[in-house]
Order: C-alpha cells, then structure tokens, then sequence
C-alpha cells in the first residue's frame, strides 16, 4: 500500500467526499484561455491603447459574464465587425 503525505491524503478526502466536480465545457474553457493567454503574448508586441468607449450597461454585463478575457473578446468583436463592414465603410469615405 502506497503512504500519502498529509497534503495527498487531504486531496484524496475531497475527492472522496465529492467536493470535487467536473467542469462543464472543459476544451471550449481550455480554448478561450489559451486565445487569452496568446492575446495577452502579442499585445507585448503589438501596439494597443488603453481608451474609454461607452457601452451600454446590458452589453458589458454580458461581456463580463463570460469570463476572464472579455475585453478581447470585445475587441475580436469590433475587428468581426469591422472585417464584415470593410468593403461599406470604404465606399462610404469615397461619398464624403
């Protein structure tokens, strides 16, 4: 029989006693800290400003919601937003 230290013994009680549970959608957490954790790599590289831009309160609580990495998650978002509207927004410099 193998002999646990207090630590590993302690372990093996939670786990026992079911204080331990599963987390739900483990590989799609697992992807969003991993886009964080790149994210987070890159900015050191790449020129960002810290700003402020108005929200309204229902969509920063949801951005919030989500998790650590919901500020990049906005800027994925406003760069979706921007990638889709390219082609509109250059033909609408053109007309000013």
């Amino acid at each position: 029989m193998i002999k646990l230290d207090h630590e590993e013994q302690a372990l093996l009680n939670s786990i026992e006693n079911g204080e331990w549970q599963s987390k739900p959608n483990l590989e799609q957490r697992k992807k969003e800290l991993q886009r964080y954790a790149r994210h987070q790599l890159n900015s050191k590289t790449t020129l960002s400003q810290e700003n402020e831009i108005k929200l309204d309160e229902d969509v920063l609580a949801q951005f919030r919601a989500t998790g650590q990495g919901w500020q990049t998650r906005i800027n994925d978002a406003l760069k979706e937003w921007l990638a889709e509207h390219s082609n509109q927004i250059k033909h609408e410099q053109l007309a000013i």
